[in-house]
């Protein structure tokens, strides 16, 4: 019997990737699966099965239903820091960091609006 296939969006998929601070190599190595299947998953060809989008929600740190929003959500971007050395690149941080990020950004939210009620 084959495993019920997630119906998610693909673009909601990269973004979380991105938002979580992972390569696709990174986050492939981390699921166990090859960047080509994550690939395909975020391009929309092919789709994780139930128990693989469990996985993802886990390793990203999203609840599993932000991957069924029709649309990437609108609100928190991964922080840049411009400043760099002459011939370096922009700056990337680890997703263990970028996870305590966002996590600051939505408590900062959540005072602000308590503060202003």
């Amino acid at each position: 019997m084959a495993s019920p296939r997630a119906n998610i969006t693909p673009a909601v998929l990269v973004w979380a990737r991105k938002v979580a601070g992972f390569t696709d190599e990174e986050a492939a190595r981390k699921l166990q699966i090859t960047a080509e299947r994550l690939g395909s998953w975020e391009e929309g060809t092919g789709q994780p099965t139930i128990k693989q989008l469990r996985r993802l929600s886990k390793l990203y740190k999203l609840p599993v239903s932000v991957f069924y929003l029709t649309e990437v959500p609108a609100g928190f971007q991964v922080m840049r820091d411009l400043r760099r050395l002459p011939g370096t690149g922009l700056r990337s941080y680890s997703p263990s960091l970028t996870y305590e990020m966002r996590l600051a950004t939505q408590r900062r939210e959540l005072a602000w609006i308590s503060h202003t009620e």
